[in-house]
Order: C-alpha cells, then structure tokens, then sequence
C-alpha cells in the first residue's frame, strides 16, 4: 500500500500529551434516561438534502478515552434491549411531519460511540432499524453511520451496503469515523483517538477494496478540529486544519473515494481532561 504523508505543522516540544484513563463520569453512564427515548435527534439541511440525525441510548462507547469527549455519560452502563432501541427510532419517526418524511435524503445514525460495534448496537438491531428508515423515507439515498475505525471491517462494510441495496432503491453506505486531525500526536497523544496513522491508511484501502466489491461508490466523512491542543498558537490551528482536510482529500483520491469533511472549532467538554487543559492555559 502506498502511503500518503502526514506535514507536521505544530511543535510538539509546547504541548503535554493528555491522560488515557475512562473516567469515572463516562464509566458511570445515564442510568436515569428513558430506554424509549434517544439520547437526542434532530432535522436539518445539509449540503447533500434534508437529513435526520439520530443519537440512540445505547451501552456507552467501548472506548471512552478521548479527552475531549463526556458523550458515554449521557449513555447506558447497561445493554439496552433491542425492542428499546427499535421503539427509540420509531418514535423519531413518527415525531417527522410528513413533509419530512418525504424529503430526508440523508439518516445519520449515531449513538455517541460506533453504530457498527455489536457490543453497543447489535447488528441484528441496525438492520431492523435500516429497514424501518427504508419504510418511512421514500426520499432516503444516503445512511451515514457514525462509528469507530477498528468496527468498520470490511464484512461489516460488505453486509451494509448490500442490504441498503436491496428492495426498490439503491442506497449508499457513507461512514464518519472522527478522524480529528492528520497530525498523529495530535491526535493520539493529545486527543487519544486511539487512530495510529498505518490504521487509519489500511482502513481506507480497505473501504475501497469493499466499495469496488460491491460497485458502490460508497462515502466517507470526516470531522476536522480547528486548533484541537491547548498550548497550539492560533496560526497554528489554522495551518493544521487546512493540512488535515489536504490529507484526507489527497486520501480520498489515492484510493478513489469521495471524501466530504465537517470543520468543527474544537469542543471540549465540562469536565474532559481537555477543557482541563485550555483551562490552565488560560
């Protein structure tokens, strides 16, 4: 495999890698949130359509080390029943006007942690959520799902998009996997990802190979954090998010994937080891 290069445009020496421990707030969970309800959803315009955004309450994200991160604390410590989570999407559905329905081109599917992890979301229980949101929403061309890299295998990739195959339309698989930064100490030092370089590259070639498999021009998107450590100069910030979006563009088109990205100022949550961190910069 060929590589794409990562530039390294922040100085390392100024910034102190963060803490990787799950702390005792995203150990902990939502015990108190209705198993009914998700955690939240909403319905917007997107550059691609109308999208509905679903967050389900699931067990918490398997990782639970990124620093910026408390979302597993609005999640469940506990296994959730499937009924539970079909009942959760149901609700969203029948909440959208019917104008709505008709319009959403885009579900985002999400559980504050990896759609695609069996442990948190049973694949059996994303495949009858497929098919109620292939039921509801005439218009539906894209699922993204919002999941980790290490669960995006290739059978899993397989398995989905066949099944958004199937039926009376051809919808398209699109994976958002936060890649944060293309700067790896930024990312697995600071952030703590967890996202070595070499993997986030394999899993790229990968997506390629299941998406010429299955004649798909399957999608990918990427978050991006615009000045992601404290202790970076804000010059800095901006070198490294235009370099981030330049890389997973270069990526994309080594491996002839379409490659959309979302620029978010960084966010650090009460209470993460990051907003610890921008604290004591001042």
């Amino acid at each position: 495999m060929l590589e794409v290069p990562c530039r390294t445009v922040v100085d390392h020496s100024r910034l102190r890698p963060l803490p990787a421990g799950v702390s005792a707030t995203n150990r902990r969970g939502d015990p108190d949130h209705d198993p009914r309800e998700p955690i939240f959803w909403w319905y917007q315009d997107t550059p691609v359509g109308e999208e509905l955004y679903v967050a389900l309450y699931t067990l918490g994200c398997s990782w639970k080390r990124c620093t910026f991160c408390t979302l597993p604390s609005r999640s469940s410590a506990a296994d959730v029943a499937a009924d539970r989570l079909v009942e959760q999407f149901s609700r969203v559905l029948r909440r959208l006007s019917p104008g709505q329905k008709r319009g959403a081109r885009r579900l985002f599917l999400s559980n504050n942690g990896s759609v695609l992890d069996p442990w948190t979301l049973p694949f059996r229980t994303l495949v009858r959520l497929l098919a109620a949101a292939r039921r509801h929403l005439p218009a539906l061309a894209i699922v993204c799902l919002e999941t980790r890299i290490e669960t995006a295998t290739p059978r899993v990739l397989r398995d989905v998009q066949r099944l958004l195959l199937g039926g009376d339309r051809r919808i398209v698989l699109q994976i958002s996997a936060g890649y944060e930064t293309q700067d790896p100490f930024l990312r697995n030092r600071i952030l703590v990802k967890g996202y070595p370089e070499p993997m986030v590259q394999r899993f790229y070639a990968s997506f390629a190979d299941v998406s010429r498999e299955v004649g798909v021009e399957m999608l990918l998107d990427e978050n991006v954090m615009l000045k992601p450590a404290a202790g970076m100069t804000d010059e800095e910030g901006r070198l490294e998010a235009v370099e981030t979006i330049l890389h997973v563009e270069r990526l994309g088109r080594r491996h002839g994937i379409p490659v959309s990205t979302r620029l978010h100022p960084t966010f650090a949550a009460a209470g993460s080891p990051l907003a610890d961190a921008f604290r004591a910069e001042g």
